[in-house]
């Protein structure tokens, strides 16, 4: 009802009207009340929640402040999706370097194992004598071969020992060329039976001759055996691996 209306209007009229207005702004000032509650109670839930995050985290931080203090290191964050997508490829690559060193050594052992070599036993002597101090060392029969190594030298395609001079020397070069690598195994004992017998002899008083020994090397290769034991072993086993 507009003004010109309500000013026309009998006084029983007017009274109603205003009675009706007045029940209108007590209604939308009620709706009013009733909905602002609802928004305070969503702003004191909003805080609530933050507050526990607050009170979390904090605890969190002492906990990592404690724990720092009794290992006196200082601690780590790492992120697992980081690690798991950086650190996988790196295992993997480490693990196909290892995996591809060993077939490499594994096929080089088995070639170098089995391919027999076509020089004469009187060259690939030569040679080895050649890099070889020969001052401490003394030529041996085929009678003192059987009794340091227990082999029959006419078994084989040849076969040399330089033993020391003296009891109290552990200088040694054995050279020996198979007829057959079937034989290798029995020459191998016969070597590993006279290295563990030298170490007996010398355990206990010989300081340097047990020395020597722990420092000297084998080998049985395709169609040729050496020992050395000497206070460098390098240039003969160098001359061996030079000339097979």
């Amino acid at each position: 009802m507009n003004d010109r209306e309500y000013r026309s209007a009998s006084a029983p009229r007017r009274r109603s009207v205003a009675e009706a207005q007045i029940r209108s702004r007590r209604t939308a000032g009620g709706s009013e009340r009733i909905r602002r509650p609802s928004a305070e109670g969503t702003r004191s839930r909003a805080a609530s929640s933050d507050a526990v995050r607050s009170r979390d985290a904090s605890a969190d931080a002492a906990r990592s402040r404690n724990t720092s203090a009794r290992t006196g290191r200082r601690p780590v964050r790492r992120s697992r999706s980081v690690s798991r997508h950086v650190g996988s490829p790196i295992i993997f690559t480490v693990l196909k370097v290892i995996c591809l060193a060993g077939l490499v050594f594994f096929l080089y052992t088995k070639m170098s194992g089995s391919r027999l070599s076509t020089v004469s036993f009187a060259d690939m002597q030569s040679a080895v004598t050649g890099a070889a101090d020969m001052a401490t060392m003394q030529e041996a029969d085929n009678q003192m071969i059987k009794r340091l190594y227990g082999l029959d030298p006419s078994l084989y395609d040849g076969v040399c020992l330089y033993y020391p001079l003296t009891n109290m020397g552990a200088e040694e070069l054995f050279l020996l060329k198979l007829k057959d690598t079937s034989q290798q195994d029995e020459v191998r004992s016969a070597i590993e039976a006279r290295l563990a017998t030298q170490k007996k002899s010398f355990e206990g008083y010989g300081i340097e001759q047990s020395a020597m020994l722990n420092r000297s090397v084998y080998e049985v290769r395709g169609n040729y055996a050496i020992f050395v034991s000497a206070d460098d072993t390098a240039p003969m086993k160098n001359a061996f691996d030079r000339t097979y």
